[in-house]
């Protein structure tokens, strides 16, 4: 089922996302793969983007004989020993996560970057203070695309997944939110659209949205309802997305509950042959007493 709802919170990828810093990232990666001498591409670094490094390691095996890990580990070293210009924030990225805490909302950041790298650059941006999840590479057993990291943070921020709103920039992380069951908003800083096709919504940066969503910007997976049953003098009536979802040919409504609706109407029927004319309606009213 769909239904239109304001959500209730937002997470945020960092990299790519908030802040312009994967050149950076690049270039700690394209140090390690000249150390040595396995030729690299801009497609094999690509992979990397949005993903933990020792995930990707593993999976390209290009590496022979060396741990994973450790390659992720030295790719850091050789990131923090880089005299890099400070990254600055995509335009609208500041706005925007000061909007949504203006507005009571809760903010969550799920990256593939570690919390020594994390913490330090959202300091920096002066933003530490406006998120109360953080959720790193650290702190999960499986990465991007994996849901883990944004299913943590739901949790953590007290607000269902169907509830929440995700802001990434690529594909890993797309995949990851919607695996999750989250909206996804994704920005083409890092990749094209057609790259971010399973997005709910895809935008050039942040500065082309705003807080709260409008609605109909937003349409969230939402579980299927039980049916309710309500009990009003004896009269049983299903409400919710069961009576919807009945197949097969519609049954004709029982006595009662024709007279359930009519008095609804405010046309309580005629008393039947045997009948009390002056009995109650179903609210407790005089029959016809509107």
């Amino acid at each position: 089922m769909q239904a239109s709802v304001r959500p209730r919170a937002a997470i945020f990828d960092l990299d790519g996302t908030i802040v312009d810093s994967e050149p950076g990232s690049q270039a700690a990666l394209r140090q390690l793969f000249g150390k040595y001498a396995v030729p690299c591409t801009d497609e094999l670094i690509a992979q990397f983007v949005g993903r933990r490094g020792a995930e990707v390691f593993a999976e390209l095996d290009l590496f022979p004989g060396r741990d994973p890990a450790e390659l992720a580990e030295e790719v850091g070293r050789l990131h923090r020993a880089m005299d890099l210009p400070a990254a600055l924030p995509f335009p609208g990225a500041v706005r925007l996560l000061r909007e949504i805490r203006l507005a009571g909302d809760p903010l969550g950041l799920v990256t593939s970057g570690g919390r020594w790298y994390a913490v330090p650059r959202l300091r920096q941006l002066g933003l530490l203070e406006l998120f109360a999840v953080i959720v790193t590479a650290d702190d999960v057993t499986a990465g991007k695309p994996d849901p883990q990291g944004y299913l943590r943070a739901c949790r953590e921020l007290g607000v269902a997944a169907s509830s929440c709103v995700v802001f990434e920039d690529s594909p890993a992380g797309v995949a990851a939110a919607k695996a999750g069951g989250l909206y996804c908003v994704a920005v083409t800083t890092t990749h094209r659209a057609s790259q971010l096709g399973r997005a709910d919504r895809v935008v050039a940066d942040l500065a082309e949205v705003s807080w709260p969503l409008a609605v109909a910007d937003i349409r969230l997976s939402v579980p299927r309802r039980p049916a309710r049953v309500t009990v009003v003098s004896s009269l049983v009536s299903l409400s919710g997305d069961r009576r919807d979802g009945l197949r097969g040919p519609r049954r004709p409504a029982s006595r009662a509950c024709q007279r359930a609706a009519a008095w609804r109407r405010g046309r309580w029927p005629a008393a039947e042959p045997g009948r009390d004319p002056g009995r109650q309606g179903p609210d407790g009213t005089a029959a016809g007493a509107r």
